[in-house]
């Protein structure tokens, strides 16, 4: 189906084993190609397998393919095919013994119009006296070819010796020969003598080569012609140089034949003395042909030969004996080795229509472990979606905790940094000195009444107590020790910044001891200056509370503690 040749290419087309792989619509298409192949008078040959029932026989015994109307395909509906592509059926030979390593296909190219024409124009300009037409050569025509080649002989050399007898078989046969070898010998022009006796197209391929060249001889300008025969060698080489790859060939070629011969000489020395000695034995067989020493030599030489000769041959036969009886032996073999096959057969195909004793349990089991295995899939995969989830839970609560105890530790440092803060400015403010009494300044200054004295205090610890509770809401939830610490402190500085204008009054005892209980711990040199500085103002404020009446302490440390 993808034969898709040239118009007019061929003069012969061969096809073989294509019927049975073809349908009717296919193989008319293929008939038809094949025929706008053909040259004029072209033929198409179609071998195929026949099984030989009778006419019509069935052609292609291995056909699987119908007919149109489903009947088997005959050599009478194959003609019939052949009439629809426009085919006459010329022959029908029937070809017995044929090898079956043997697979022809041949495509013979017919003679392309081009050449022709070209060789009938060379042929009118070489001045052939008689006029060559194109459709002399579509039928064999010997007479024109050797006058052709008997003219173009004594064109090329006019002391050629060719002789123009064809009468007979042996006279044409032997004019081709003498064409052939003076071409050869004298133009190096290769010519197929098979061809140009057939005297058809494929005869013009030959002649054309002989015409070719007294074309190209009579184009050439005498005047351009050197007349130094050293100038036109150096030309002929320079041409012949140009084949690279034949000048590559031949180097290695004589390279070669350069190194036999070397290893040739180099045995010289070793084998003459045998050659020389061969040689002479030679002549004195050669010139005494009666019982001689020689001869005698020779018969016994013969005599071992055969001898040797035999002993193979014994040899032979005891080696074709053994392989006789080794074959039968394996021939024994062979015949039991089948008997227990087919035994085993018949065993295989009764126990292939029993069904095993526990088929059904094996299939019962068999969709429990399905069922099962469906189970565990499902059980493994939840567990792994929880082990998952539960690791990326864990990580966010230990991200949680992470960031908690930064936050802790931040507000940690900063509440020691704020009590260290409150701490130092109240160690600054015991620090400042007290003017004496006897300064006349401070002594003119009226004194205070007891009356105004605890609302100072009780102001003081109203401050103090308003630190203390914005102190706690910042951190209730994780230190509640820090602050209420931190409002001890600030109670306690709280009057001594209040203080500084006047020294605070001395808070009743119970108030001091509730104060002492509610703080926090703090660090050890921390906790030591405020004890100092509780000391300091519990002394300072000893000789200002000294006076005042049970009442009004009562009244100002019961205020003091509820604010607090």
């Amino acid at each position: 189906q993808d034969f898709q040749p040239e118009p007019h290419a061929y003069d012969l087309i061969w096809c073989q084993w294509v019927l049975g792989h073809l349908t009717d619509s296919d193989f008319v298409a293929f008939l038809k190609r094949c025929q706008k192949a053909l040259a004029p008078d072209g033929v198409i040959c179609i071998k195929e397998n026949a099984i030989n029932e009778g006419v019509p026989y069935y052609v292609d015994k291995d056909d699987s393919t119908k007919a149109d109307d489903g009947s088997g395909r005959s050599s009478v509906y194959y003609k019939s095919i052949f009439r629809q592509a426009g085919l006459t059926l010329l022959a029908e030979t029937e070809q017995s013994d044929f090898p079956d390593e043997l697979y022809p296909v041949i495509t013979c190219r017919t003679m392309s119009f081009r050449e022709l024409r070209n060789f009938t124009e060379m042929m009118r300009a070489l001045g052939y006296p008689r006029p060559v037409s194109v459709e002399n050569f579509r039928k064999p025509n010997f007479e024109l070819v050797s006058d052709l080649l008997y003219w173009m002989a004594k064109k090329y050399d006019p002391s050629s010796s060719v002789t123009e007898e064809i009468d007979t078989e042996e006279d044409r046969i032997v004019f081709l020969t003498s064409v052939t070898s003076e071409f050869h010998s004298k133009a190096r022009i290769k010519l197929n003598a098979k061809k140009l006796y057939a005297a058809d197209g494929f005869a013009v391929k030959e002649l054309i080569k002989v015409a070719r060249v007294l074309y190209e001889a009579s184009r050439i300008d005498p005047s351009t012609v050197e007349d130094d025969d050293e100038l036109s060698t150096k030309s002929l080489l320079g041409s012949k140089l140009k084949d690279a790859k034949a000048t590559r060939a031949l180097s290695a070629e004589i390279t070669e034949c350069g190194a036999k011969l070397y290893d040739l000489l180099d045995n010289e020395l070793e084998v003459r003395e045998a050659r020389v000695q061969a040689i002479r034995f030679l002549d004195t067989v050669s010139s005494n042909l009666e019982s001689t020493n020689e001869h005698k030599y020779l018969e016994k030489s013969i005599k071992s030969i055969i001898v040797s000769v035999q002993e193979n041959v014994e040899s032979m036969e005891r080696q074709c004996s053994e392989l006789d009886a080794e074959e039968k032996a394996l021939g024994a073999k062979i015949k039991k080795a089948q008997g227990d096959l087919e035994r085993s057969e018949k065993r295989l195909k009764s126990l292939q229509n029993v069904r095993p004793a526990f088929m059904d349990e094996y299939e019962k089991l068999e969709k429990e472990l399905e069922r099962q295995y469906i189970i565990y899939c499902e059980r493994y995969r939840n567990l792994d979606y929880l082990q998952h989830e539960l690791d990326l839970h864990n990580d966010r609560e230990m991200k949680k905790l992470q960031e908690n105890d930064r936050t802790l530790k931040k507000m940690q440092k900063k509440f020691r940094d704020d009590e260290l803060a409150i701490l130092r400015g109240e160690q600054e403010e015991i620090d400042i000195p007290v003017p004496d009494d006897k300064d006349p300044k401070k002594s003119s200054a009226p004194p205070q009444s007891k009356k105004d004295q605890p609302r100072k205090s009780k102001a003081a610890a109203t401050s103090s107590d308003s630190e203390s509770e914005d102190d706690e809401e910042e951190d209730d939830e994780d230190t509640q020790g820090g602050g209420s610490g931190r409002g001890g402190a600030a109670a306690a500085s709280a009057p001594t910044k209040a203080g500084k204008k006047q020294p605070p009054p001395q808070p009743s005892k119970e108030a001091a001891n509730d104060s002492d209980n509610d703080s926090d711990e703090v660090s050890v040199a921390d906790s030591g200056e405020l004890i100092d500085n509780d000391d300091d103002s519990a002394t300072g404020s000893d000789g200002e509370s000294t006076g005042k009446s049970a009442s009004g302490g009562s009244e100002s440390g019961s205020e003091s503690d509820r604010d607090f």
